[in-house]
């Protein structure tokens, strides 16, 4: 019960909304739809003490976006001390179709078949990344790792936006073809050499590299297959794998290796496998002398180390070790007129220096189309 003057009485008669007749009896009128609306009584002696401010927001102006500045030159974006905004990938198909002279079905129709780089590995070869420091030779440093990948004809990384202390990148390319069949004759000597190639540079635009051969020549027949990448699985690891099967044996060889793949690159190494079974043939002046089977295996393994660019001189050192093993025996069903040869194992350590100067220059590649190197 509220009392007559009572400041929680006057908020209540004139906050409280009416109450329809209908349902003044706790009841609900027939088709009528309970709306529950909780009351607050609230003492006025409160809210005269409050600012309407607090009790509704005034709504204030939203500040505009700070507006794109003019791009600045390479040397000024280095001395303000930009940073790498956005880096935006743009990869082209092998033929511009907005260029009329590119524009015709037979190009269209190789554009639809090939199938485009990934734009993760695009971004995985790149140097720099969202919040580093801005760096033209870094930048350059990057167009020609991309250049250097047999699946792209050019590559082109430029700032395009300037904000905040921000700058955006973006990095193009342009694809080539890269699936390439070929067939082969030849005749010499009264014998014939044949061969059929399939080989296809990046598969399904992931850098991997696949190719089978098949070839027969007056040795041997043969039948290989090779995978190969430079950036497995968007690393900068280097692998190889090769399998043969021969008429007169086999061969394995696998190699893996992370290269000094930068100027700045610390340390590179890697490992190399080879076994190789085959006959080989010694010719005299009245045709095959004798014929006697080869069995040869090569291990290697390396290490290198970098102290990384300094000024425009790179100096890497690297360290390893070879070790070259070849057995001969008769082949098999072969009399032979002379002894084979005797076995040889060869195993010694190695180290290698080179020199590299931060000084490269664009060229076109006029055998490849004025690929871009």
């Amino acid at each position: 019960m509220l009392s007559a003057g009572s400041p929680w009485a006057a908020r209540a008669e004139t906050a409280a909304p009416p109450v329809p007749a209908a349902l003044s009896s706790g009841g609900f009128a027939d088709g009528a739809v309970q709306d529950s609306m909780p009351v607050f009584l609230v003492p006025s002696t409160c809210l005269d003490n409050v600012s309407p401010s607090l009790i509704v927001p005034a709504p204030g102006p939203i500040p505009p976006p700070s507006p794109e500045e003019p791009v600045p030159s390479d040397e000024e974006l280095a001395a303000r001390g930009a940073v790498i905004g956005e880096v935006i990938i743009r990869n082209e198909n092998i033929f511009d179709i907005a260029d009329p002279r590119e524009n015709n079905r037979l190009f269209r129709m190789a554009n639809k078949i090939h199938a485009k780089t990934r734009p993760w590995l695009i971004r995985k070869q790149l140097l720099f990344r969202t919040g580093d420091a801005y760096d033209r030779r870094v930048l350059d440093e990057s167009e020609r790792i991309l250049r250097s990948n047999r699946y792209f004809y050019d590559a082109r990384i430029r700032p395009i936006a300037f904000r905040d202390g921000r700058v955006d990148v973006e990095v193009l390319t342009r694809d080539v073809w890269t699936l390439n069949p070929g067939v082969s004759f030849g005749r010499k000597g009264g014998v014939n050499t044949t061969s059929i190639d399939f080989e296809e540079m990046n598969l399904l635009g992931t850098g991997v590299g696949i190719s089978y051969s098949h070839a027969s020549t007056p040795d041997r027949n043969s039948d290989s297959l090779l995978l190969d990448s430079t950036h497995l699985a968007g690393t900068w690891l280097r692998t190889e794998l090769l399998v043969a099967e021969n008429s007169d044996g086999r061969k394995r060889s696998a190699l893996i290796e992370q290269p000094f793949y930068a100027l700045n690159t610390r340390w590179a190494g890697g490992a190399t496998f080879v076994d190789d079974e085959r006959v080989d043939t010694l010719f005299g002046r009245a045709g095959v002398a004798d014929r006697f089977q080869t069995h040869a295996k090569k291990r290697i393994a390396w290490g290198g180390w970098s102290g990384g660019l300094k000024g425009r001189w790179v100096k890497r050192f690297t360290i390893g070790f070879t070790k070259d093993e070849s057995r001969f025996s008769p082949a098999p069903g072969e009399v032979l007129s002379d002894p084979v040869p005797p076995d040889r194992v060869l195993a010694y350590p190695w180290v290698g220096f080179e020199l590299v100067e931060d000084a490269f220059e664009k060229a076109k590649n006029r055998d490849q189309i004025e690929r871009t190197e």
